[in-house]
């Protein structure tokens, strides 16, 4: 209905496009995300949505360009980077993709920092002396990852996120807030105990 309102309007061929998608429907999804291309040769995210179809088609060289296009569109888009180094990475060009790590403006990094390839760290970050941030996370604006934690890779973590120190994030943070996953230090046989105690809690 809104295609037949407005038929130049390249946003509902992208939403019918990702409808689509969702249905496993690829090609169907590509020829809507061309018809937002036409209708807006700069619509990045029609680019963006393609590349992925097309990638699923196992045609990286065509997501490849696709993804090309959309960060000449926009070279702030951290997910077009994000996306292009996925590209890179099953194209075998892991030079490429570690190109693509993105550090926003203001982001502060202490000594000894590990960052991996096709990673994206916002504005205003701060990243503190021995952390480590495997490959292919995104971590949003104006988050404080503290000292010797640690990232798992693939995972994202939102703007405004405080990572306290010595934590192991394994999975996505979805809520702005603190988080901590130490715990605290006691005598081996203590820690034995209590571990045996938190997993019989998890059982009931």
């Amino acid at each position: 209905l809104a295609i037949k309102v407005k038929p130049n309007r390249p946003e509902a061929y992208v939403n019918r496009g990702l409808v689509k998608y969702k249905l496993n429907d690829r090609q169907a999804a590509i020829a809507d995300y061309d018809l937002a291309i036409k209708a807006n040769p700069n619509y990045r995210l029609a680019y963006n949505n393609r590349g992925w179809a097309k990638a699923d088609l196992d045609d990286n060289k065509g997501a490849l360009a696709d993804f090309d296009r959309a960060v000449q569109i926009d070279p702030n888009s951290y997910l077009s980077y994000f996306n292009r180094a996925n590209i890179r990475r099953k194209l075998n060009d892991d030079r490429g993709a570690l190109e693509d790590t993105i550090l926003g403006n203001g982001v502060k990094l202490d000594n000894q920092v590990q960052i991996a390839h096709n990673c994206v760290i916002g504005d205003h970050t701060v990243v503190a002396g021995c952390a480590g941030i495997a490959g292919s996370t995104i971590i949003g604006k104006n988050c404080m990852i503290a000292g010797a934690a640690m990232l798992l890779g693939h995972l994202s973590i939102p703007d405004g996120t405080v990572i306290s120190a010595g934590s192991l994030v394994s999975d996505n943070i979805t809520k702005p807030g603190r988080y901590t996953g130490v715990f605290p230090t006691v005598e081996h046989r203590a820690w034995q105990k209590m571990a045996v105690r938190v997993r019989k809690l998890s059982r009931d």
